[in-house]
Parts: C-alpha cells; structure tokens; sequence
C-alpha cells in the first residue's frame, strides 16, 4: 500500500510540474512534443521502453531562442518493474533536465524514489542524451534501493510548435522587437450587420467563449498602418 501512494504520489506531482508549463505554453511561442523514448543503461534491467511528454515555451518568441517547459516520462523495463519521471527542462536544441523518478519495485530492488538529471540533444524528430538516475530512498521489504542508473536515452517525438499553441492563426507579421499585432478597442459598428439567428442557440458562455476567440484571431493581425511610416514590408 505505501509503495502504490508513493506512486501515486508521483504521478500527481509530475502532472502539476508539467501542467504548469503547459498553461504558459497556451500563451506563449512554444512546442509541445509527445513520442516514444528507449533507453539502454546499467540498471538491473538494461533496456527501458516508453513514452515521454515535454513542452517548451519560448519567451523571447522566437523558437529558436532559449526556452524552458516541462516533461514526463513512463518506462518498462522487461515487464519486471516500472519507472516514473518528471521536471523541468531548460534548453533548445541542446539543453539539460532535472526531475524525480520513481522505480518500483522488483524481484531484486524495492521501490526507489530517485533524482533524475540528464543532458540531451535534438534535432526535428529526433534526440539523443545522457540520463543519470541517482537513488534517494533507503531499503524497505528487506531488499536494497534501486542503484545509480546511467542510461543513453533515445527520443522519437513529434514537435508541435505554434506561435499560440492550440490557438494559432498563423504567422503573424516581426519585425526586429518580435510579432506586431494590432489592438483591441470598443465599437459597435459591426452590431448593425449582425445576423442574431446565427448565435441564437449558442449560451451566454459559449457566446463569451466565441467572442474571445474572435478577438484573439483579429489581435493576430499585423498593424500595418501603425508601422507604415517605418518603411516595414509584409
């Protein structure tokens, strides 16, 4: 029971540490990139298959800028025990993570809770780093703590990059300070155009929802008049 709530214990951290990344990335330049992670290193299980799940945010908007975000990752190893991992990441196409990890347990080793560092490289879909997992747990059910795990790690991941994750209308007019958009402000001359049936079934939030929506797709448009004198081309 103890080692499933440590487990669970984190899961849950590991979803906050990558949820809060997330929020920023559906309002920021960023990526967000799910795919598949093999890794081959010196634990009692040498070869471990999985998944893993990052985001980076860039905030200079520019991705090729440095970024920061958060990852999670799930591993098997030969069926015989499991490893969890979360944190923060730091980097773009080069860069370093530092986390937690927990391994359960197995016929050799009891649940470990483990910090986890690494250094990694990657290029489009694919990336490559050094994985070091350094146990901080004490033994428990008379069996030994997982030990130091130095593992390569290999990524096969999907980057999806967006000027607004989730959100994105496209790319929107730089110049040397980043992308120019345009303001808001209050009228009411497209109130006499409007056709009310079309909205007629929609609900006060999801009208609200819409209206935001619509006001984000105009603010991506370039203020060109503003930057006329300027001499700035589209």
């Amino acid at each position: 029971m103890r080692r499933r709530l440590k487990l669970v214990a984190i899961e849950a951290v590991g979803a906050v540490a990558f949820l809060v990344p997330a929020q920023a990335l559906a309002r920021s330049e960023g990526s967000f990139n799910p795919g598949f992670l093999l890794s081959v290193g010196s634990g009692e299980c040498p070869v471990g298959v999985g998944t893993e799940i990052s985001g980076m945010v860039f905030p200079k908007g520019d991705p090729g800028s440095i970024g920061y975000g958060g990852f999670f990752q799930a591993q098997t190893y030969a069926g015989d025990y499991g490893r969890l991992a979360f944190g923060f990441q730091l980097g773009n196409v080069v860069g370093g993570e530092l986390g937690f990890a927990g391994l359960t347990r197995s016929d050799l080793h009891t649940s470990t809770f483990a910090l986890h560092t690494g250094v990694f490289a990657s290029a489009a879909v694919l990336g490559t780093g050094l994985r070091v997992t350094i146990p901080m747990s004490g033994s428990d059910h008379g069996l030994p703590a997982h030990g130091v795990e130095v593992s390569w790690v290999l990524t096969l991941k999907v980057p999806i990059y967006s000027g607004r994750v989730f959100n994105s209308f496209g790319r929107p007019l730089r110049d040397e300070q980043g992308p120019i958009t345009a303001a808001a402000r209050e009228a009411n001359g497209w109130a006499d155009i409007r056709d009310p049936a079309l909205v007629a079934h929609l609900s006060p939030r999801e009208r609200e929802e819409l209206a935001a929506l619509w006001v984000e797709a105009a603010l991506a448009e370039p203020e060109l008049e503003a930057r006329a004198e300027g001499g700035l081309v589209p």
